[in-house]
């Protein structure tokens, strides 16, 4: 069954649930894409929602959150980021 993450308006979500992709040029009017990410626990395949970029983290660099993830890819990415936790990376 998909795992479709939950907005709640007045709770910051976690930032584990999207991040931050770099391209070569802008993005256009592009706003829903599929992604591929490879990860220490396989790949994670998914949609997700780009975001209004912020000038300060540079350009063609657009923040997005995930839409829709096949419970597999919840799986996995969810290992990663206990792995990257457990490391010290991101937010705890």
């Amino acid at each position: 069954m998909p795992h479709f993450p939950q907005t709640h308006g007045k709770t910051r979500s976690p930032r584990v649930t999207g991040g931050l992709a770099q391209f070569t040029s802008a993005l256009g009017d592009v706003t829903i894409a599929e992604v591929k990410l490879d990860t220490a626990s396989g790949p994670v395949s998914g949609l997700v929602e780009f975001l209004r970029p912020q000038k300060k983290s540079g350009p063609h660099t657009y923040p997005f959150r995930f839409l829709a993830l096949s419970d597999a890819a919840h799986k996995r990415l969810h290992a990663t980021l206990q792995l990257m936790r457990s490391k010290g990376l991101g937010e705890k």
